[in-house]
């Protein structure tokens, strides 16, 4: 604190400490508002959730083509094998 004569310069002053002490005592609030953190959490989790969601859907088509790929060639490796065992 400064060394002020003037009341205006004092009021000032006041207000100021007034305005610091409150955003502290807001701050703390937020800080002890578990509820409040616990939802922010579960917010951040579900956006999280739905953007993973929202890759693995845009990703199964190209996923889907290669899982036909592999059974259409073991298809073919039964098929070749049960040609094989009926031939001799």
């Amino acid at each position: 604190m400064t060394e002020s004569n003037s009341p205006d310069e004092i009021r000032a002053e006041i207000d100021q400490t007034r305005a610091d002490l409150g955003a502290a005592v807001d701050q703390l609030a937020d800080r002890l508002n578990v509820k409040a953190q616990a939802g922010a959490k579960l917010d951040d989790l579900k956006s999280s959730a739905t953007n993973a969601a929202s890759r693995i859907k845009a990703a199964a088509p190209q996923q889907r083509n290669k899982i036909i790929a592999a059974a259409a060639g073991a298809v073919l490796v039964v098929i070749g094998l049960v040609v094989r065992r009926r031939s001799r």
